[in-house]
């Protein structure tokens, strides 16, 4: 069983009745593949650092919901300068390299992070975006036996967008050892590179 911080790798859920089906309907997958991103932090002359991970664009300006940790060092609270922003064009290829990104809202404490896309892949300042983006939705109306489903780039057998499905198994507090809802345990597959990436769940509002 594996854990979600419910702060830290926050839930999207994304609330649409249909009634805890076994897949989620096709528009609803095309929307979240298309807000899905994969991020690359970078020095400030746009040099990989050597680590990736996943966002998912929450509005339709660019601003990207990710982990801390995917872009800064929670040890030092160091954060990447510029972070590459690569999009999904075709699910079956590589993410594209298609913007710069800044991180504009961080806290090492619950491992979130804000990136905003300000630049074009050749440093040209864009304005005026309107991006597919997902909402988020209200991790408090999850249960245990709800349907969950995991949007991002694993790393495991290649580097194209990979999607996984579970069920929530239950929910502990902060130590993962006490009651509360900080962390959500599933049986979703996930690896490297999910970090950031936007679960998905059947939960109805």
């Amino acid at each position: 069983m594996r854990n979600i911080k419910l702060l830290g790798w926050v839930v999207f859920t994304l609330l649409w009745s249909w009634g805890g089906a076994q897949s989620l309907p096709k528009e609803v997958r095309e929307r979240i593949i298309q807000a899905t991103v994969m991020l690359l932090p970078a020095d400030a002359n746009g040099r990989l650092q050597d680590s990736l991970g996943s966002g998912s664009i929450i509005s339709p300006q660019g601003y990207i919901l990710t982990n801390y940790h995917v872009i800064g060092d929670t040890d030092d609270r160091t954060i990447a300068p510029l972070v590459q922003v690569r999009t999904v064009r075709f699910v079956d290829r590589e993410p594209e390299f298609t913007y710069w990104g800044k991180v504009v809202a961080a806290d090492p404490n619950l491992d979130l992070a804000i990136v905003q896309i300000v630049m074009d892949k050749n440093k040209k300042a864009v304005s005026g975006l309107k991006l597919p983006f997902v909402e988020l939705g209200d991790s408090n109306a999850m249960n245990i036996g709800d349907d969950i489903f995991v949007f991002g780039f694993q790393g495991t057998g290649g580097m194209t967008l990979t999607f996984s499905r579970g069920s929530v198994g239950g929910f502990t507090g902060e130590d993962l050892e006490s009651s509360g809802r900080q962390w959500l345990k599933h049986d979703a597959q996930t690896g490297p590179g999910n970090s950031g990436g936007g679960p998905t769940t059947s939960a109805a509002p």
